[in-house]
């Protein structure tokens, strides 16, 4: 979306999980101020398939 904006689509609304995109529009005097409005913490999870792996606490 980033790059179609970029090339003069027009959009109400853009929103980004990645804040560097909204930075470029904005650097690119596309955008008015960048604002956080959500933040999340980020989970993983993965299984253990190596023979003597070590666990993460």
């Amino acid at each position: 979306m980033k790059e179609r904006l970029l090339a003069g689509e027009k959009a109400d609304v853009f929103a980004s999980m990645d804040l560097s995109n909204a930075l470029v529009l904005n650097q690119n005097n596309l955008s008015g101020e960048v604002e956080t409005f959500a933040s999340n913490p980020i989970y993983a999870i993965a299984k253990s398939w190596l023979p003597n792996s070590k666990k993460f606490k």
